[in-house]
């Protein structure tokens, strides 16, 4: 998979998995029941560390962060610890709206990530006010 689609497919894992199954209705079992069978077409998905998944990461990326409520912020910690530790510059982060401590948005990551928010929230708004970060209104 590419980096634009690496957060998403680290943070659903669990629904990868679920998808691996077949859901099948028993006659014996009452209608509101399911069983759920191992499909023999299922993929299994590589589990990992945020910090193994980051390392994918190089300089000059665009990678895609969900937003919202499933903003990953653990797997964003980790990437601005892997930016601490590393060489990594001009990473480009395009999101919606993210929730918490987004901390990729501080002054001393002014030349490794720039943001782009398509809908700014309080975290991201500092940056893009004062040029650090840009914003690409879609509504």
């Amino acid at each position: 998979f590419n980096t634009c689609t690496m957060f998403s497919r680290v943070s659903c894992m669990n629904v990868e998995r679920l998808l691996s199954f077949q859901m099948r209705s028993v006659a014996s079992v009452p209608d509101s029941h399911v069983v759920l069978r191992k499909s023999k077409f299922a993929r299994q998905p590589k589990s990992m560390s945020a910090d193994e998944a980051i390392q994918v990461i190089k300089s000059g990326h665009s990678v895609y962060v969900h937003g919202g409520a499933a903003t990953p912020i653990h797997l964003l910690a980790a990437l601005c610890n892997y930016a601490d530790n590393s060489k990594i510059r001009d990473v480009r982060l395009n999101h919606i709206h993210l929730e918490g401590d987004i901390r990729f948005y501080d002054k001393k990551y002014e030349d490794v990530f720039r943001g782009n928010s398509m809908f700014i929230g309080g975290n991201a708004r500092h940056a893009v006010n004062a040029g650090r970060a840009d914003f690409t209104p879609i509504f």
